[in-house]
């Protein structure tokens, strides 16, 4: 038998649980918005998420006392919206905050930033066994292995060449203007590492930016202080804010020491 008397609050909680996907929604278009105008606050792309999670937590609730108690009424209608238009972006959201171990599963497993990562600091215990000179780029990675038997061909590579449609052996390429330098004289933003195609002991500079890389829009950059960036093709460059954090714009790498 259903109750004929409602549950007020659970009403109340049902009919406002939607207001957070809508709040989400608004706040995407508003940040779509404001990225055509230039204006980019980084942030602001998570803040869909909080509402939706409000939005979910509210539906669920009321859906389960409306559920329990067996209310006639329509709020069911509202709590029921909220969770399903809100799941989704939940679920992304989720994904954007799991926990590291998953997430340094899938730069391993998905991605060159592992791999990168790892011949970063392949490169600086190099350079601290000899006197802090980084090796010659025509012979990198020979050098980096013979330092390091843990090393192997395949930490040279992305873990999925296919889904690229890379062709070479090696798809890491060195800064050449690197090759035999102190690494102590060089500055924190330079590029160290760089994803790219081609043959063993792969290096260079700019020019093999511009060589197709799949699909992909973007390719990471390893700093000298072991940062990583992207790089973007469309604007041949890194993205970058200025000091107010609300303009964006794109530079160029830096090459040289």
């Amino acid at each position: 038998m259903y109750r004929d008397v409602p549950i007020r609050e659970t009403f109340v909680l049902a009919k406002i649980a939607p207001f957070g996907v809508i709040l989400a929604i608004i706040s995407i278009v508003l940040y779509c918005f404001l990225v055509t105008l230039g204006f980019d606050f980084g942030i602001l792309a998570l803040l869909p998420f909080p509402f939706c999670v409000l939005a979910f937590l509210l539906g669920l609730l009321s859906t389960l006392i409306i559920l329990v108690f067996r209310a006639r009424f329509k709020g069911l209608v509202y709590s029921l919206s909220a969770v399903v238009f809100s799941l989704p972006i939940v679920y992304i959201g989720t994904e954007f905050f799991m926990s590291p171990n998953v997430r340094a599963e899938k730069m391993k497993n998905y991605t060159t930033l592992y791999n990168m990562g790892l011949l970063g600091e392949a490169l600086k215990k190099y350079a601290q066994s000899h006197n802090g000179i980084l090796p010659d780029a025509n012979s990198w990675c020979d050098s980096l292995m013979n330092q390091n038997p843990t090393l192997t061909a395949e930490n040279f590579r992305h873990p999925q060449p296919d889904l690229l449609k890379l062709k070479g052996q090696c798809h890491i390429a060195f800064n050449s203007n690197l090759s035999g330098r102190s690494l102590g004289d060089v500055h924190g933003d330079v590029v160290l590492l760089f994803e790219a195609d081609g043959e063993w002991n792969l290096n260079g500079t700019g020019s093999l930016l511009s060589k197709p890389y799949g699909e992909a829009k973007f390719l990471s950059i390893l700093w000298v202080d072991g940062s990583t960036v992207d790089y973007w093709y469309d604007q041949k460059g890194i993205r970058k804010f200025d000091p107010s954090g609300r303009h964006m714009y794109h530079e160029s790498p830096r090459w040289s020491p």
